[in-house]
């Protein structure tokens, strides 16, 4: 009897769980050298690409897929950019997406590259994606320059961070 209790308890604990146990999102920014263009990497839980899915015309088995569908490609990645944003004294630097990868872990990663720049002293980054959706959602971004890594954490009372090259 005792273990039946125990089970039921648990089954209904679980039923109060969300599918989605944290709110993160996490990017990669690196200045390539060789053509002065800014490499991104956006990392996303899937259950979050889901989300915006389902608010679309566009199905997940599309994604999953990975059809080369021009306009499923367009609309994730403006929403994803609508949430990353980098500029240079006020300039704000385009990016252009590249490509996707679904991982094992549940995350996609999402590669994006920006136009030519002259090397910046500073760069300032707003990444606040997905914090309009979940109001816990905290951010990471991870600045990669030769050996040296700088995090920076994001925040809905902190959105934008300056940069020092």
């Amino acid at each position: 009897m005792n273990k039946l209790v125990l089970f039921l308890f648990f089954q209904f604990v679980g039923l109060g769980v969300s599918a989605h146990a944290y709110y993160f999102a996490f990017a990669e920014l690196q200045l390539n050298k060789d053509n002065n263009k800014l490499e991104l990497t956006v990392i996303i839980n899937s259950h979050d690409i889901e989300h915006w899915i389902k608010k679309s015309d566009f199905s997940y088995i599309e994604f999953e897929n990975k059809t080369q569908n021009k306009n499923l490609n367009n609309y994730l990645s403006s929403n994803i950019l609508n949430g990353f944003i980098a500029s240079i004294d006020s300039y704000m630097i385009t990016f252009n997406f590249i490509d996707y990868s679904i991982k094992k872990d549940g995350n996609i990663e999402f590669y994006f590259e920006s136009e030519s720049i002259s090397p910046p002293s500073q760069i300032e980054v707003r990444f606040d994606l997905l914090m309009d959706d979940y109001p816990e959602q905290q951010n990471k971004l991870i600045y990669l320059n030769q050996d040296i890594k700088k995090s920076y954490g994001f925040l809905r009372n902190t959105k934008t961070h300056l940069i020092k090259l």
